[in-house]
């Protein structure tokens, strides 16, 4: 799965690291054995029930989320695969 140390490490290799206020992906940190380990971006049991998502994260719900709160002035979505339906579904103008 994505994660942030990998998607950080490519905005940064870009030089685009600047162009985003948060990355949004499964958590991830070197061990002290230098292992890269990922955990969930939502803990177990998952807080969702969407039957779109893996439990790992249901990227509809934080999309929901970042609208409801009125954080950003811009929402910009990436996603390339299956699992990006459920967020696409949830973008409003």
């Amino acid at each position: 799965d994505a994660n942030t140390v990998f998607i950080r490490t490519i905005l940064q290799a870009y030089k685009l690291d600047h162009c985003f206020d948060e990355v949004i992906s499964n958590h991830a940190h070197y061990d002290s054995s230098g292992a890269l380990r990922v955990l969930p971006y939502h803990k177990h049991p998952p807080p969702h029930s969407c039957p779109l998502c893996p439990p790992n994260l249901c990227k509809g719900s934080v999309i929901t989320k970042m609208q409801n709160e009125k954080i950003f002035r811009r929402v910009i979505y990436l996603g390339d695969g299956a699992g990006d339906f459920c967020p696409s579904c949830k973008l409003r103008g």
